[in-house]
C-alpha cells in the first residue's frame, strides 16, 4: 500500500530533537569545567606557549601547608639544561593527584617511582607491586636518613631538595642533606637545591 512521501515534518521533528540532544550533550560536557577548573587551578595571568608560566604565581595546598611553585620552575629550567636524557631523579613522592613526581613529569627525566598507582597498574601480576611499594618506602627513608646508599641503589644523579620535599619530610630532612659529602650542590634558587651524587664507587 502506498501511503506516499515521507512527511517534511516528521523530517524536522527528527533534526530538531537531534539539535535539542547535541546541545544538552554539549553543555553536559562544557558545563561542569568552570568549577572542575576552579577546583584544581589556581588564578593565573599567563597566557602563550609557555606551559610553566602559570609557575610563577601559583601556589599548592595540602593539608600539611602551601608552598609556591617558583622555584620548581627554576630547577625544571636548570634539569631541562644540564641533565642527560637518563639521569635518575630523586623527588617527593606524594599521594594520587598531587604535586608528586613534577620534575620527572615537566623534564622527561626518570625518577626512582613515578604515580605509584600507574606503576603498579603496569604490574599486576601476582607480586608485581611489591617493588613499587618498595621504591616508595625507599624514597622516605632516603630523605629521612640521607644515606646515599639509598640513591646509588636505583642509580640516581639528582636529588630534588625543594618546597615540596620540605613539606613532606620535613626541613630537618633538607638541613640533613647539606651536610653529607656524597652530595654536591648543583644547583641552587632560593626554596630549593639540587644535589648531584657524588660518584664514590
Amino acid at each position: 500500500m502506498d501511503t506516499g512521501p515521507p512527511q517534511r515534518g516528521h523530517r524536522g521533528c527528527g533534526l530538531g530533537d537531534a539539535a535539542l540532544e547535541l546541545s544538552g550533550t554539549l553543555s553536559y560536557a562544557c558545563g561542569p569545567f568552570v568549577a572542575l577548573y576552579r577546583d584544581r587551578y589556581w588564578p593565573t595571568d599567563a597566557v602563550g606557549l609557555d606551559g610553566l608560566a602559570y609557575m610563577q604565581s601559583a601556589r599548592w595546598t595540602q593539608a600539611e601547608g602551601e608552598i609556591g611553585l617558583a622555584s620548581d620552575r627554576l630547577a625544571i629550567d636548570w634539569l631541562r639544561t644540564h641533565a642527560h636524557s637518563f639521569d635518575i631523579l630523586m623527588e617527593a613522592q606524594r599521594p594520587y593527584y598531587q604535586w608528586g613526581g613534577r620534575m620527572s613529569w615537566h623534564t622527561g627525566l626518570p625518577a626512582v617511582l613515578g604515580w605509584n598507582w600507574h606503576m603498579r597498574q603496569q604490574r599486576s601480576w601476582p607480586g608485581g607491586d611489591g617493588a613499587i611499594w618498595q621504591r616508595e618506602q625507599d624514597i622516605q627513608d632516603f630523605y629521612r636518613s640521607t644515606d646515599p646508599q639509598i640513591a646509588r641503589k636505583y642509580g640516581v644523579r639528582f636529588i630534588i631538595a625543594g618546597e615540596l620535599e620540605r613539606l613532606t619530610y620535613g626541613a630537618e630532612a633538607l638541613s640533613r642533606l647539606e651536610k653529607v659529602s656524597d652530595f654536591k650542590t648543583v644547583f641552587q634558587a632560593p626554596g630549593i637545591r639540587i644535589y648531584e651524587l657524588r660518584d664514590t664507587r
